[in-house]
């Protein structure tokens, strides 16, 4: 977080269930977006609504989920 400028775009990357993404809107109101591969993870990231939207998705392929 300390690495986060305020009001900065971020792409997080492996977002789990929304841990970071929840601290950077509260603490640098950022705006977050997210991927995911474990569905269940997507799903509670999403009920944070601290990202702007979270897909998931399989980096071992390169493929979207749908």
């Amino acid at each position: 977080i300390n690495y986060i400028k305020s009001d900065s775009l971020v792409f997080d990357v492996g977002c789990a269930c929304g841990d970071l993404g929840v601290a950077l809107k509260e603490y640098r109101n950022a705006t977050i977006y997210g991927l995911e591969y474990n569905q269940g993870s997507v799903d509670v990231a999403k009920e944070t609504k601290a990202y702007e939207d979270v897909h998931q998705f399989n980096l071992d392929e390169i493929t979207e989920i749908t």
